[in-house]
């Protein structure tokens, strides 16, 4: 426990030890500041154990955005200790309130006069209450000034330097808290022999101090990629991690999207954990992977760490998606983040636990030696290949190493962050200057052939222009007063001039903002203020949660969103305002719709929605049940939402299960058989895009039983087909695209038992002439030419009557031979190669 937490409790004790009030509740509320004191002291502590330096933004930011995906079994001792801190916090204050009942101190009464002055020192000297009234106030309660910083560069277009004929390709290496002190030989020989060797070999920057508001992962990429500290908008919540990101920033991703580039990120940590993936959505990457979508390409999906992917599993992906996009035309950006050198001890990856460092005492250390060989892989891979001329390849800590194992050596010595720059043209030199994490961006697109001396805050390390470090003396402080404004960079628009709908680009236009839909706009009482943004799905659950004084509007297909009917393909406008019970619902029609502002909240070309949140209660059902009489008979009718389809009555036998009506008497007595639903989406090509899902049946000989195709990686990327086969019995697939946090269950269903769960690639299962299953299978996506043509020539040799049941999982089309889309067009099914 530091000193200044002791002496600020310390002087709490003493305030309280020489004053005896003579009320009760004076007593109450001191012994009240004497327990906060304590739980800021707990808070202090546990922060401190995370950061070395006590509460500090990343502290403020992660719990105000959540920790949700966070390693939390890899803190299970600190997580135990604070448990302790918060008992011992109660004691603290129950301990004051008995202090303050007693008269211990047999003083003078004027004594008593000094409590007030005692306990304001206890608050003003403690290290929590300063954090917080300096960091907390400007990170956390500073209002946006609506003005951007002086010095702060918004590029509208990148341009090339006079005399590149094409940019280069980019890979963006973070190498989690790989700080250059790990590099300095004195203190730690030869624990990076390879990566020292690279140093020599490219354009090594060793002046990267760090700045506030860059001292975590997401931060650290917000810096190196946008030139701005990563601050937060007041009111900005976990859900604001899950829409967009820094919305009005211009980032490096940005500008080369803008350029024709194809961006990719791929990391082994959940890429949803402090809004990583957001941050990458929101600024021009169209492929984003992170634990749950990488995890179904592992040999054993359970070989994870508390945070993710090892890098000896993440890091080959890296380079074989290298490899793919290298292929390509389109120029190119690969980003990844590695994970076994996180704090506190790392996670040393199966393939070089025998490779000690020293003695292998020290845990960290280990992991470091460890990322030395697999990152110099990586490295080597790209600049061995082929296309090596026309890539750069930058290597950096995200961060500078939070507290470890080897914390107390890394401290005694100055750091900084690293900052390494390969390639077959660039020339090898140690650039000493100082700079920042602001400053990596546009280093790297002047090195790409961009003429980008200035983005955000930071400025081209080679260029002349003065970087904000240099420029401010005390450069922590400047940049701190700059979060007000910098907080612009959060603001949302406005909808006091209504929207407008293109439904030939799938885009609405609030003002001069674009958002692809569908999208849910969250709306202030005012009626005009966005205050939040969701594009990701989970529309139907965030508005049974949305509070009453908060309105929205909900832009997507019909299919999806209609809470009342809907054309199929259509576009719907679903809104409410704040405080209302009464919602609109409105069809666009046109190609271009425009809605003003009093249309969006009483359009009487719409149709009135009453108790929408009862409707959208519903919709998460996926349809309703209705009870009717005809004649002397009573019937139940399930009746899908638009979008749903029935698919069965549950818990019911017979080929009666799949028919929505249903006689009471004959079928149902008295029994209570739930109907089940699920997403009814056809994709309107038999040509499947990336991770459609897929579903297909068909009798050797006889034809095809039937066969759905969703269309891509979106909510839609869902496909289900369930029927009754006499001689066979209830057959149940259902397919999914890509991870969907709902609807993600893939099956082969017979009756009751799941004869095949696919995880990724083709899941088949065959049954003979009498229903038995003859094998099953998963065709994995990275299935050799040869497994695919063994499976093709596997179905063309199946004999007259035997059924071939097919549900994918993920992208299940990659590998898959001519052979194969052969074999499969004989059994008569539609679906087309790419």
């Amino acid at each position: 426990m530091s000193l200044s937490v002791v002496g600020s409790l310390g002087l709490f004790v003493l305030g309280c030890a020489i004053w005896s009030p003579r009320r009760r509740w004076s007593a109450g509320l001191f012994a009240l500041l004497g327990l906060l004191l304590a739980l800021l002291s707990s808070i202090h502590l546990v922060s401190d154990w995370f950061t070395g330096q006590g509460i500090d933004e990343s502290v403020l930011y992660h719990l105000s955005v959540g920790l949700a995906g966070a390693g939390f079994a890899e803190y299970l001792g600190i997580m135990g200790l604070a448990v302790i801190l918060l008992l011992l916090s109660t004691l603290f204050g129950w301990g004051m309130w008995w202090l303050l009942r007693r008269s211990l101190l047999p003083l003078s009464p004027w004594w008593g006069l000094a409590t007030p002055l005692l306990l304001l020192s206890a608050w003003g000297i403690h290290p929590g209450s300063q954090a917080l009234m300096t960091v907390g106030h400007q990170y956390v309660l500073a209002s946006p000034t609506g003005e951007l910083p002086e010095g702060y560069v918004q590029p509208s277009t990148p341009v090339l330097v006079k005399g590149t004929a094409r940019p280069k390709n980019l890979v963006l290496i973070y190498a989690e808290s790989l700080e250059r002190t790990y590099f300095d030989e004195e203190l730690f020989p030869e624990l990076l022999p390879r990566l020292n060797g690279r140093q020599q070999q490219g354009l090594n920057f060793t002046g990267i101090d760090q700045l506030p508001g860059m001292g975590w992962t997401v931060a650290g990429m917000v810096g190196s990629q946008c030139g701005v500290p990563l601050g937060r908008s007041p009111g900005w919540t976990g859900e604001g991690a899950r829409s967009e990101f820094l919305p009005l920033a211009v980032c490096l991703g940005d500008l080369l999207a803008d350029a024709g580039y194809v961006l990719h990120y791929m990391g082994g940590a959940e890429s949803g954990f402090a809004g990583k993936g957001s941050f990458y959505r929101t600024h021009g990457y169209s492929r984003i992977e992170g634990l749950e979508e990488l995890r179904q390409r592992l040999d054993d999906p359970a070989d994870v760490n508390a945070w993710g992917l090892y890098d000896d599993a993440l890091l080959p992906m890296v380079a074989e998606r290298f490899d793919e996009l290298a292929e390509r035309d389109e120029p190119f950006v690969l980003t990844t983040l590695t994970l076994d050198t996180h704090h506190p001890e790392g996670h040393v990856s199966a393939s070089c636990r025998e490779m000690p460092y020293g003695d292998g005492s020290n845990p960290i250390l280990q992991a470091v030696h460890c990322s030395d060989w697999l990152l110099d892989e990586l490295v080597k891979h790209i600049l061995n290949s082929p296309h090596a001329e026309d890539t750069l390849v930058v290597l950096m800590s995200d961060h500078m190493a939070m507290r470890n194992t080897v914390s107390d050596v890394l401290d005694q010595h100055p750091r900084r962050n690293l900052f390494l720059i390969l390639g077959a043209d660039v020339a090898p030199r140690q650039v000493a200057r100082h700079g920042s994490q602001l400053d990596i961006a546009p280093t790297v697109l002047s090195l790409m052939g961009f003429d980008i001396p200035a983005l955000g805050l930071g400025r081209d390390l080679l260029g002349e222009e003065v970087n904000f470090h240099e420029q401010h003396q005390g450069s922590h402080d400047a940049l701190r007063a700059l979060y007000p404004s910098l907080g612009s960079l959060w603001a949302y628009p406005d909808l006091s001039r209504g929207l407008q709908v293109d439904s030939q680009q799938q885009q609405v236009m609030v003002g001069s903002r674009r958002f692809d839909y569908p999208v849910l706009l969250q709306v202030a009482p005012d009626g005009k203020r966005v205050v939040g943004v969701l594009q990701q799905g989970g529309f139907r659950q965030a508005l049974t949660q949305l509070p009453d004084e908060t309105g929205f509007v909900w832009i997507d297909a019909c299919r999806r969103n209609a809470l009342l009917s809907g054309g199929a393909g259509a576009i719907c406008l679903v809104t409410r305002a704040a405080g209302e019970a009464l919602g609109w619902q409105r069809q666009l029609t046109s190609h271009m719709t425009q809605v003003s502002a009093g249309e969006l909240w009483s359009d009487e070309s719409g149709e009135p929605l009453p108790e929408v949140k009862e409707l959208l209660r519903r919709l998460e059902a996926g349809g309703s049940l209705q009870e009717h009489s005809e004649g002397e008979g009573r019937w139940r009718v399930a009746i899908a939402n638009p979008g749903m389809a029935f698919i069965r009555w549950q818990g019911m036998s017979g080929a009666a299960q799949f028919s929505a009506r249903q006689r009471w008497e004959e079928r149902l007595g008295d029994a209570a058989f739930p109907p089940e639903f699920d997403l009814a989406v056809v994709a309107d090509s038999a040509v499947p895009a990336f991770r459609s899902a897929w579903v297909a049946a068909a009798v050797v000989g006889e034809g095809v039983i039937g066969e759905r195709l969703s269309p891509g990686d979106t909510v839609d990327s869902v496909a289900r087909l369930a029927f009754w086969r006499e001689g066979v019995g209830a057959v149940d697939l259902r397919a999914t695209g890509g991870f969907l946090p709902e609807n993600s269950s893939r099956f082969i269903r017979l009756g009751d038992e799941t004869l095949l769960a696919p995880e990724r690639g083709l899941g088949v299962v065959v049954l003979d002439a009498q229903g038995e299953q003859l094998f099953g299978m998963t065709y994995d996506t990275y299935a050799s030419e040869a497994e695919s043509n063994a499976l093709a020539e596997r179905l063309g040799a199946l004999p007259g009557g035997y059924t071939v049941l097919l549900a994918s999982g993920d992208e299940f089309t990659r590998a898959m031979t001519p052979a194969l889309w052969q074999a499969l067009g004989r059994l008569g099914f539609a679906l087309e190669a790419r």
